[in-house]
């Protein structure tokens, strides 16, 4: 399994804190998608919104301990815009797929190397 490649990211802004507050990054090319983070709170939280011509994406994340390790909570809202609103049952499956394989992937990566550490 291999993580998603983004095949362009560019920062556009950073705030005092040196995050990136935001961000353009091109999944599809042709279609670079601007996303902003509206709230970070390293490494426990992040809210973000990303836009491109097709495609509004909302998303949140939280990592909790646990007596395991820990746990990450996504929670991602797909509004397709245009003609991606007509495959958008199809795109919801291929976007969750997708993420499982991501996710799958940094889990073994964290596992292998001791928490990406090196």
């Amino acid at each position: 399994m291999s993580v998603a490649v983004v095949d362009c990211a560019v920062e556009i802004r950073r705030s005092p804190e040196d995050v990136f507050e935001c961000w353009e990054g091109e999944w599809i090319a042709g279609d670079p998608m601007l996303i902003d983070y509206l709230a970070y709170d390293r490494p426990k939280s992040w809210r973000s919104v990303g836009r491109s011509r097709g495609l509004l994406v909302a998303s949140e994340g939280r990592v909790d301990p646990t007596p395991e390790g820990a746990r990450l909570t996504l929670h991602v809202e797909l509004a397709p815009q245009g003609r991606l609103r007509l495959i958008a049952p199809l795109l919801g499956r291929i976007m969750r797929g997708r993420e499982r394989q991501n996710l799958a992937a940094i889990k073994g990566r964290l596992e292998t190397n001791g928490g990406g550490q090196q």
